[in-house]
Parts: structure tokens; sequence; C-alpha cells
């Protein structure tokens, strides 16, 4: 199982090492295309997973609500008229998502299956498609191909440490303290534990070596200002990348559960693009609120100050 695993992970990691290290615009072509990729196909495999896999009523809407959040989520928001136009977008892309899918649904047959349907398409819509629309968000924000490997890094160390520590700890004589019996039988208090070690390990030496590459001033860049991540931001990443990922995995989990599948794709030792993303889903957006959160609170403290 771990061979397989590596031989699927190890090309994976090497192509993300080459798309965080190549400058300008070779880099951003780069990502842009993998993120697509990723993106869309990540979309397919939940599509596959639900309910009306069978019934393409909702699909199109979803591929458009997806491609809309995915050119938003590119658009370089060094400008604050591009911050503007990317919220714009994404709100009024939600509300016409809504609202079309809604009168998609009257004009299916009425009953339970309809309203699954429905359920599932917003399932797809606001849990996978809006939360991975933040990973181009944080790539293009400056300094971004740090910001957003730094968060990849220490989200999958958490899912490392917790793999390994888990299976040392199952093969116990009285075994390990089961997490979520029911949702996912392998996860344990114990890989939860060795999770957190990892992550917090890595946040904090990636932010030592790092340190100077982790800044941005997106919303700031009007008055030359430079925010930095700090050593309280390491350990507070450290600490929560692998209690939201442990979420993330679980709500992954449970959608595989109801469709009966045991992985949600076809990627060898991995299971599909969803297990391996599933706990960066609710991560990124997470992460990206933090950084803007930062950039807030500095902008309203020199407005104090020139008032």
């Amino acid at each position: 199982m771990l061979a397989k695993r590596l031989k699927t992970a190890i090309p994976l990691i090497v192509l993300l090492c080459l798309v965080f290290s190549l400058p300008g615009a070779a880099g951003r072509f780069l990502f842009t295309a993998l993120a697509a990729a990723f993106f869309f196909l990540a979309i397919a495999e939940a599509i596959s997973l639900s309910e009306f896999s069978g019934k393409k009523t909702f699909v199109l809407p979803l591929y458009l609500y997806g491609t809309l959040l995915f050119v938003s989520s590119s658009l370089n928001t060094g400008h604050p008229a591009n911050v503007l136009l990317q919220l714009s977008l994404e709100v009024m892309g939600a509300i016409l998502f809504m609202l079309g899918s809604f009168w998609l649904c009257f004009t299916l047959p009425s009953g339970r299956g309809s309203l699954r349907q429905l359920y599932a398409a917003f399932a797809i819509a606001f849990y996978i498609c809006w939360p991975l629309s933040f990973m181009p968000k944080l790539f293009f924000l400056s300094s971004g191909n740090w910001l957003l490997g730094y968060m990849i890094l220490v989200a999958k160390l958490a899912d490392t440490g917790a793999y390994f520590v888990g299976t040392l700890t199952a093969k116990l004589p009285g075994g390990n303290h089961k997490l979520a019996k029911v949702i996912s039988p392998k996860k344990s208090w114990e890989g939860l534990l060795g999770g957190m070690f990892f992550s917090l390990v890595g946040s904090l030496l990636f932010f030592h070596f790092a340190q100077d590459h982790l800044l941005f001033n997106d919303l700031g860049n009007l008055l030359g200002i430079s925010i930095e991540l700090s050593i309280i931001d390491a350990w507070l990443l450290g600490l929560a990348a692998p209690l939201v990922g442990l979420l993330g995995d679980l709500a992954e989990s449970a959608m595989k559960r109801a469709a009966e599948a045991k992985d949600s794709g076809n990627l060898p030792g991995l299971g599909g693009l969803l297990d391996t993303l599933d706990s960066l889903i609710p991560m990124a957006p997470l992460f990206y609120a933090w950084l803007m959160l930062k950039n807030a609170i500095v902008l309203l403290e020199l407005s104090k100050f020139a008032g």
C-alpha cells in the first residue's frame, strides 16, 4: 500500500515543487494549468459520487459555476478594483447558481429524489468548487507561491503524520483509540496527535528558514505596506492544519459512504483527487481569510493613525 502511495505521490510532489519554484510567467502558467486540471477533475469526481450521477440536469450549471469561480480566483488582486470585481463575480455567480438550481429542480419530477439531487448540487458547488477556488487566490497573492506552498506542506505533513502514527499504533496489542468508527474506521486519536506533531514541527521549521518570503501586501500595496507572517501564525497554522484537515477528511469520507464508494477516483495508492485534496478543501479558505484579516487589521490601524 505504501509503495503504491509513493509511486503516485512522488511525481505529484516533484511537479508541485517545479510549479512553486518556477519564476514569472512560466510558473504562473504551469500552476494555472495544473490547478485547472485538479479543480475540474475534482468536480467530476464529486459528480460521479452524487445522487444525480445518472441524470445530467445539474452537471452543466456546476461546471459553469466552477469555471466562473476559477477565472475570478485567478485575477491579480494587486489592484483594489480587481478585488471588488472578484467579489462581485463570486456573489453574482453564487446567487445565479442557487436560483438556477431551484428552477431546474422545479422541472424535475416532484419528490425526495429531486430534492436529493438539488442538495447534492449545492454540496458540490459550495463545499467542493468554492473552497478549492481559494487555491489560485492564494497563489496569485504577492509571494503567493510561498504562502500556498507553506499551507500545502503543513496540511500534508499532518496527513502523513496521522497515517504513520495511526498505522503503527493500530498494530499494538490493544490497538488504538478510534476517532470516527462509522465514517472513517482507520482514523484514531493517536493518529491525530501524530499529525499535530508533524504539522507543528514542519510549520515552525518552514517558518524559520523561509520567514523572509512569507509576506504579502495586496490590499496595502498602494501604501507600500508589507505584512509578514509571525511565529504566532506558524504555531496557529501548525495546530489548526491537522484539526481542520481532519474535518475535511471526515466530510469527504461521509460523501463516499453515502455513495457506497471506497475511493473518490482512480489514483493508484491515493484513491482519487478528492481523497488527496480533502484536508485542503476547508484549509484553503480559512488560511486565505486569515491572511486577509491580518491585512485588514493593519490597514485599519494605519487609517486610525492617519486620522
